[in-house]
């Protein structure tokens, strides 16, 4: 089963991370180390949960580096993280293949909408 990943971090975390990139498990253990707020759903309800959100059309390269960046990952075979609520669960529950591909990444106008997510 896919699962996605829903991840907020500080921007200087993603460095060069693009939309459809493929993500190592190094990167996704980096990225969860750094998370702020986190979820982990079925990828089939991934839109639902983005509708909640605001997003700003600012380039993540030139936003101050501790500004709050969404990152929406897909990991095949990640049913083992599903509904996880503790960051170290999460890595420890990485596929074996550990990658996935980067299916959104935005800026937040705010916090708003992340009542759902799991806060570190």
């Amino acid at each position: 089963m896919t699962v996605a990943l829903h991840l907020v971090v500080p921007a200087f975390v993603v460095n060069n991370i693009r939309e459809n990139d493929l993500i190592t498990a190094s990167d996704l253990e980096k990225l969860i180390d750094n998370v702020r707020y986190f979820l982990c759903t079925k990828s089939a309800v991934s839109d639902l949960i983005e509708e909640s959100l605001k997003f700003t059309d600012e380039n993540i390269l030139t936003i101050h580096e501790r500004r709050e960046i969404y990152i929406r990952v897909h990991i095949a075979d990640g049913q083992e993280m599903l509904d996880k609520k503790v960051p170290y669960i999460l890595k420890r529950n990485l596929p074996s293949h550990g990658q996935g591909v980067v299916r959104k990444i935005a800026c937040l106008e705010d916090l708003s909408g992340l009542e759902a997510f799991n806060r570190v």
